[in-house]
This record gives structure tokens, C-alpha cells and sequence, in this order.
């Protein structure tokens, strides 16, 4: 995709002409991980100089994508007024984690040498553990925790406190390195969020707000939808299973392709549910949700839907607990995706969008605070 943008600027001037006026300031950030083609689309689209490229050379690691060490010399020779400002303070870090990193990448060639500081504490020095097997490796992790939890520690603000779970984090090289031990500290007891899922359209609250969006696009052929909606507003499976099959019964004396899963949660007619009130209101939810459809943007729907249709937002903003904090950029993340595809599609319907998503679905999307 890259290379094709090249090439249409390259042959067709006066399309990159119309960028030149559209964006008269450029910020790139994460440069480092840029390639010797996006650097190239760089110079092309801020060929003006107006341009701010912010990234750490110590921290390339799409190298295997053709990222380079050099690429900001390579940056400063086409830009030669360029102004260089290093930031030097690490907040993150302790002394010690510092001083190894910096030693680790001393000996690396071509990077740019930079004098790290931090005024954080010392802090204990790293250990490197070399383990037998996975198994094992998992093994003495799960009792590293479970030795240190409850020993006191000074905190950065001087208190004195023990410590807790929420003290401890596992990083792995690799989403999928993580699951293991995720598993382990399930399997002892241990409680843990493991953040690692390649899919976020995977998790239940996705597939939630998904339940929505096809609701609101073909309400009369969205039975299994509604099922799910059912579960996550609390109506008990055999009331569910009960208004199922009272609609399933109705289906087949209709000639039309309808499953009338909404019009039996809608009347809920049926002297067995014991949750007619429940029933009633998620039903009108999802009548608004559908009525709303062809009224406003996608952009727009996503957005009411999320925000002030359902709870779905709404119920994560209780906490500050990761999950919750996990949840909230899942639905920012949604709404992103869903300004994007308006700007591509000006007049796309709700059920392209869906599309869409099932199709950004077979990606990895990283979430970011």
C-alpha cells in the first residue's frame, strides 16, 4: 500500500499537490520503526519541511519490516534544518533497570548514543533466570509471586506498604507467550487479567455491542443476537429457552424468512416467563437501537449505542480496575474504526459496517492507552 501511494504521487503531481494543501504540518511518531518506503513517503507528502518525526532508536523492533538504525541521519540529511531535541529523563524506570539497558545496547552499531537519566529510586538489581523448560519457567514465576506478595515495600511516595497482586505484572516477547501464564495463576488461585488477546473481537463485550449492531440491522432475522442479549441482561436460561421456543413455533407457521425472537420477547405473552418486566424492557431497547438506524451516521449509531442506548460503556466506568480500563479502549478502539470507515465511506450502511469489522476481525489490533 505504501509503495502504490509512492507511485501515485510520483506519476500524478497534481494528486499530491491536493495532500500538500490538505496537510501543511506532518508528525510521524514511532519513526524508528519506519522503512526506507515510508520514510520516502514522508519526504514526498512534506516536501515543505513542515514535518516533527518522533521516535527512540533503542526501541526499533520492526526491523523484520525493514525498519533500519540510520533512518533518522537518513531523516536529518533530506531535512537538513532539521532541529534535534533529546529528551534524556526516564520516568519509568529505576537506576539499576536503566543501567542495564544501557549497557545492553552500548555495543550497538549505528545507533545514536544517548545519556539516560532518572531520578527514580535504585531498586533492586534485574535477575536473569535461566529455567529448564517452559513448565519450569512458568513454575518459578507463579512462586516468585506468591513468596513475595505480602513482604513490605517503600513505596516512590516514602509509604511503607505490603505488597499486593495488583503489584505485579508478567511482560512476555509475544501475545501468545502469555496465555501460559495466565493459565498457572488461574489454575493456583491467583488473580490476574491477562491482556494478551490477539482478537479483540473476541471478547464478550465486543461481541456484545456486535449483538447490537446486527439487531439493528435485520431485527426480524437476529433470533441468535437477541439470545445473547438475553443472557447478558440476566434473563435466565429457561425463560430464555421458553420464549425460543414459543418463537421457533410461530416461525413455522410464517412463510417468511422472520424468526420472531423480538416480537415474542416484545409481547411476552407467555404464562411460563417469569421475567415479563425484564423481558419488556430489553425489548424496548432494542426497538429505539433499531429505530435509530437509519437516522444517524454510523459513526453517529455506534457512538449512542455504546454510550447511552445500553450499558455498555456505562458498566466499565465503575473502577479503575484493568479490565475495566481494558473494556473502555475496546469500545474507544470501535468508534475509531468506525469515524475511519465514514471517512471512506460517506453513504457506507450499517450493514457494510458490519462488514467491515468482521473483515478488520481477521487482523491484530493493538490497543493503547
Amino acid at each position: 500500500m505504501v509503495l502504490l501511494a509512492i507511485d501515485l504521487f510520483k506519476r500524478k503531481p497534481s494528486v499530491l499537490a491536493k495532500y500538500h494543501r490538505k496537510y501543511k504540518h506532518v508528525l510521524v511518531d514511532e519513526f524508528q520503526d519506519n522503512n526506507y518506503a515510508q520514510l520516502e513517503h514522508v519526504k514526498l507528502i512534506a516536501k515543505s519541511g513542515e514535518v516533527t518525526v518522533v521516535g527512540d532508536d533503542d526501541q526499533l523492533i520492526y526491523r523484520f519490516q525493514g525498519a533500519y538504525l540510520t533512518n533518522f541521519q537518513d531523516f536529518q540529511t533530506y531535512f537538513p534544518n532539521t532541529t534535534v531535541v533529546t529528551l534524556n529523563q526516564n520516568y519509568r524506570s529505576t537506576k539499576n533497570i536503566l543501567r542495564v539497558a544501557t549497557g545492553l545496547l552500548a555495543n550497538v552499531e549505528e545507533r545514536e548514543k544517548t545519556n539516560l537519566e532518572t531520578e527514580n529510586e535504585a531498586g533492586d538489581m534485574p535477575e536473569v533466570v535461566a529455567c529448564s523448560s517452559e513448565s519450569a519457567e512458568v513454575e518459578f514465576v507463579v512462586n516468585k509471586i506468591r513468596q513475595m506478595v505480602g513482604q513490605p515495600v517503600e513505596r516512590r511516595n516514602g509509604s511503607e506498604a505490603p505488597l499486593t497482586y495488583r503489584d505485579f505484572v508478567i511482560l512476555s516477547r509475544r501475545k501468545m507467550e502469555g496465555k501460559k501464564y495466565a493459565k498457572a495463576l488461574k489454575a493456583y488461585g491467583i488473580p490476574s487479567v491477562y491482556i494478551g488477546e490477539a482478537n479483540i473481537f473476541s471478547s464478550p463485550l465486543l461481541r456484545d455491542l456486535m449483538a447490537y449492531l446486527q439487531i439493528a440491522s435485520n431485527l426480524t432475522t437476529a433470533g441468535r443476537e437477541i439470545t445473547r442479549l438475553m443472557k447478558s441482561h440476566g434473563i435466565t436460561e429457561q425463560n430464555i429457552a421458553r420464549i425460543n421456543h414459543s418463537a421457533k413455533r410461530k416461525a413455522r407457521e410464517d412463510p417468511t424468512d422472520m424468526d420472531f425472537v423480538f416480537e415474542t420477547l416484545k409481547d411476552c405473552d407467555i404464562p411460563e416467563v417469569t421475567q415479563e418486566d425484564e423481558a419488556k424492557e430489553l425489548a424496548e431497547q432494542i426497538r429505539k437501537i433499531a429505530a435509530l438506524e437509519n437516522s444517524t451516521a454510523v459513526s453517529e449509531f455506534v457512538y449512542k449505542v455504546m454510550m447511552s442506548m445500553s450499558d455498555l460503556y456505562r458498566r466499565w466506568i465503575q473502577d479503575d480496575e484493568p479490565q475495566s480500563r481494558r473494556n473502555q479502549l475496546l469500545l474507544k478502539e470501535i468508534y475509531r474504526i468506525a469515524i475511519e470507515y465514514e471517512s471512506l465511506n460517506p453513504n457506507g450502511a450499517l450493514d457494510d459496517f458490519i462488514k467491515y469489522l468482521n473483515l478488520m476481525g481477521q487482523f491484530d489490533l493493538e490497543l493503547t492507552e
